[in-house]
């Protein structure tokens, strides 16, 4: 809940949005597809759940971009994707549920600004 906040707090409200949904809908889809089909290679993690989190990412992504009014564009939605499924699959010590949002948002974030 700390990150969300934060998210809404700091960054352009698309970017929040998407930042968000990234934590819930790629890391659920990550633990899903990679305890079921993958075999971890690095860091306990599978490359099928970082697929899984990127598809994942993408699809809420571009859901977000074509809701009216949330700023979003494509290219900084799918960089802010990759970014949270290079978070989620990277050894970090903070929780993913932290680290997912705070650094896709800030990617899209910075992406958006013209």
């Amino acid at each position: 809940m700390l990150s969300s906040t934060v998210c809404i707090l700091i960054y352009h409200s698309g970017a929040a949005i998407a930042a968000i949904s990234y934590m819930v809908i790629g890391d659920a889809f990550a633990a899903v597809v990679g305890r079921r089909f993958g075999r971890p290679v690095l860091f306990g993690k599978s490359l099928e759940g970082a697929a899984a989190c990127l598809a994942g990412c993408l699809l809420v992504g571009t859901a977000i971009v074509l809701l009216p009014g949330t700023g979003l564009r494509p290219l900084p939605m799918a960089l802010g994707a990759l970014a949270a499924t290079l978070t989620e699959f990277a050894p970090m010590p903070l929780d993913d549920n932290i680290t997912i949002p705070l650094l896709a948002g800030l990617v899209m974030h910075v992406t958006i600004i013209p």
